[in-house]
């Protein structure tokens, strides 16, 4: 931090993170943050800031927090994404995990973000394997949205039968309004059974890559996932722009190979299931003429 003033406990921390967070080990931390001038002032060896004991030398102390910040880290990722580890195999997730943190240092007061970056981090992984990796990646997307989807708040679902209740001349106005704790995935690779198998501790077998959809969400219970065609996704995300049945209907009549009666058929089984998974927590109908109501 050139120009900045560095107290000495700062100086000493610094040393301290970069020997115990380095992606090789301590010993190889040591060595880097010597080299890199982070040794306290007046400090000329380890031994001058850490003076071990009778039982452990000064490097053999550093090693038990180096194991602990790397093992504890990779035991919250595992618990976050255990289909990517079961995927992956424990041994090659906890390597890719350590890689990862070295890139991707924890940085909040919460570990509950760390793994943020990692789908799109082992999606850039695996020269002689992509599609492992790339399954991983979106695997890994959804199992963050999985945990994001519990932190949000939990929200009443209404019933079906509001909107069914909503006047047609009224209909196309309507807006549907989606509870905070959905998340719409769009994939390259159909993930559900890898995922499933994963989930029953099961042979795992790579799909095909193909674009896939898939909605996330919570209710007071439990955390739920389900596949999605394109049409339901690009339903469901107009919708969850705020967009009214009309707008969102208009937006899935654009894509290629949707005919509207066959939309027209399948409309009520959709929105029928989706009110039943409670994916919606209000129905608001704007009278003609009105601004939308605000988000």
């Amino acid at each position: 931090m050139s120009g900045v003033a560095v107290s000495p406990l700062d100086r000493l921390e610094r040393f301290f993170l970069r020997v115990v967070t380095h992606p090789t080990g301590v010993d190889e931390g040591v060595r880097a943050a010597t080299a890199e001038g982070l040794l306290p002032h007046g400090a000329r060896r380890l031994e001058d800031v850490i003076p071990g004991n009778d039982r452990l030398s000064a490097l053999e102390q550093l090693h038990i927090y180096g194991f602990a910040y790397f093992d504890r880290i990779v035991e919250v990722l595992a618990g976050e994404m255990p289909a990517v580890q079961h995927l992956l195999g424990e041994r090659v997730f906890a390597e890719a995990m350590k890689r990862y943190l070295a890139e991707h240092p924890s940085s909040t007061w919460t570990l509950d973000r760390v793994g943020a970056a990692a789908p799109q981090w082992l999606a850039e992984q695996g020269e002689e394997d992509g599609t492992l990796w790339r399954v991983a990646a979106d695997v890994a997307a959804v199992q963050q949205a999985m945990d994001a989807v519990w932190n949000e708040p939990f929200e009443d679902p209404v019933p079906y039968a509001r909107l069914a209740a909503v006047p047609m001349e009224e209909w196309a106005g309507a807006r549907v309004q989606l509870i905070p704790a959905v998340r719409l995935l769009a994939l390259s690779y159909p993930v559900t059974e890898v995922m499933n198998a994963a989930r029953d501790q099961g042979e795992v077998v790579l799909p095909a890559a193909a674009p896939s959809w898939m909605c996330v969400y919570r209710d007071d219970t439990a955390r739920w996932r389900f596949a999605l065609d394109r049409p339901q996704f690009v339903l469901l995300s107009a919708l969850a722009r705020g967009n009214s049945l009309a707008d969102a209907l208009a937006e899935v009549l654009e894509l290629a190979d949707v005919q509207p009666a066959q939309l027209l058929g399948d409309l009520g089984g959709w929105f029928e299931r989706w009110f039943g998974n409670g994916l919606v927590s209000a129905v608001h109908i704007t009278p003609e003429g009105a601004p939308p109501p605000a988000p």
